[in-house]
């Protein structure tokens, strides 16, 4: 079970990365949901909440569902 995400929004912003080389952002947390977007590797994606396995992030240009095995996470400092 991997842990779930809890990050203070006053201290740090929760991001991560592709694993691979392309990403795709789902509608929905199921791999057969629609694609609404992706990302390349090196983006940065904002995590808005995690769910089962899946993380809801935010790019430049979408938002969606990924599953959490395809990304690395890292934190960042919140854009001032």
């Amino acid at each position: 079970m991997s842990p779930v995400i809890y990050v203070s929004p006053a201290f740090r912003t929760a991001c991560a990365e592709p694993r691979g080389a392309l990403l795709l952002l789902h509608s929905d947390p199921i791999r057969s949901a629609p694609i609404v977007g992706s990302a390349a590797s090196g983006a940065r994606l904002f995590i808005l909440c995690e769910q089962n396995g899946w993380c809801h992030v935010r790019t430049r240009t979408a938002c969606g569902w990924v599953p959490k095995t395809d990304i690395v996470l890292f934190y960042c400092r919140p854009a001032l």
